[in-house]
């Protein structure tokens, strides 16, 4: 059984859109070979822990509000498409992910299946626009699925959960990653989130 090493960020729309993806694809294979494993990714890991406004980033981003929307339209069709109502208008705050995958890493170490914190926290940003760069935010979605996490855990730096993140920032950035989703076979193959989704719908790795 090969295993796929699938880098998501969670401010990344097409993230959001490629954890479904593999999700559903899962979902309808019930013979799936490989097994997933999440990495974390931080495309913007020296924002500052309280983000900055959204409009702030996009237009420092892309030059300009109009062309930021361009993009967020074409978006949004996509996410349509896979049944995800992406709302942009909903958001203010481009946060820092650190403490959403330090959420992720804690539940992990707990033992618990992080698929559904995943889903919780890319819609709760994407679709309901909550800043999930604050704490209580990432404690309440955790909450809903029986998992415990506390503001020390997700405010606190240096510790064994965050080597792990930085670990997995590392391992992208030795095979090349710049960007994020990106799928990665434990034999070093880099291969497209489409590619990795086709294979666990019909065949696997």
């Amino acid at each position: 059984m090969n295993t796929i090493d699938v880098y998501l960020d969670f401010t990344c729309p097409y993230s959001y859109i490629a954890h479904h993806r593999i999700a559903e694809a899962i979902r309808l294979n019930t013979t799936v070979s490989a097994h997933l494993q999440y990495r974390a990714f931080q495309l913007n890991p020296s924002l500052p822990i309280a983000g900055i406004p959204r409009a702030t980033y996009r237009k420092n981003k892309f030059g300009s509000i109009e062309e930021s929307r361009r993009r967020d339209s074409i978006v949004v069709d996509i996410a349509s498409n896979e049944g995800i109502n992406i709302n942009f208008d909903n958001i203010s705050i481009t946060p820092n992910t650190r403490a959403a995958h330090r959420a992720i890493k804690i539940s992990e170490d707990q033992g618990k299946n992080t698929s559904d914190l995943y889903d919780k926290v890319f819609s709760a940003y994407f679709i309901q626009g909550l800043d999930i760069g604050d704490t209580q935010v990432l404690i309440n979605l955790a909450s809903e699925l029986d998992i415990i996490l506390t503001k020390e855990q997700l405010n606190k730096n240096g510790t064994y959960i965050d080597k792990i993140i930085d670990k997995d920032i590392s391992d992208a950035h030795s095979v090349g990653l710049t960007g994020v989703p990106y799928a990665v076979i434990k034999n070093g193959t880099h291969i497209s989130i489409t590619a990795a989704v086709y294979a666990l719908r019909n065949h696997g790795l």
